[in-house]
């Protein structure tokens, strides 16, 4: 956990708040939204070798910002598909379809940057509602997904 004080925090390697979010993926928050009065987030997630994504989603106030830092994460951004490596930046803004997934052999990992805080709540939700031995159902995704101003593309 963050170590608060009036000069910011400092939190080590492998640390963090992990929260699962099905078929092995885990979401790890570094810097949460109550740590920037909800001014953002960074999250550091990381996907087993071929996990199926995410469904196409929508975000209406929020914008992500993704950085690649192990393995190939693919990428869905718009009508566009990326497969993105080690050192790649990925940029999807508020109102434009997206998605993720691990297209590779190995682990992948990532930093995602959220222009809004506070999501913590969604992820603690899928946790608790999304087996981490078996693929996420995207119905309930979905269905978690629309209570925190998400819709489903399409």
């Amino acid at each position: 956990m963050p170590m608060v004080g009036a000069e910011g925090f400092y939190i080590p390697a492998g640390d963090g708040e992990p929260y699962p979010f099905g078929g092995g993926g885990v979401a790890t928050f570094k810097v949460r939204g109550a740590d920037t009065g909800g001014h953002f987030e960074i999250t550091e997630n990381t996907l087993p070798p071929g996990y199926p994504g995410t469904p196409a989603h929508i975000h209406n106030g929020l914008d992500h910002a993704w950085y690649v830092l192990d393995g190939v994460v693919g990428f869905q951004v718009g009508y566009r598909v990326v497969h993105a490596g080690c050192g790649a930046c990925v940029f999807a803004p508020k109102g434009l379809a997206h998605r993720f997934f691990n297209p590779g052999s190995e682990p992948a990992r990532w930093l995602q940057i959220d222009s809004v805080g506070g999501r913590e709540e969604m992820f603690r939700e899928m946790a608790e509602r999304l087996p981490s031995d078996a693929p996420p159902d995207p119905a309930v995704m979905l269905e978690i997904f629309a209570k925190y101003d998400t819709r489903p593309a399409g």
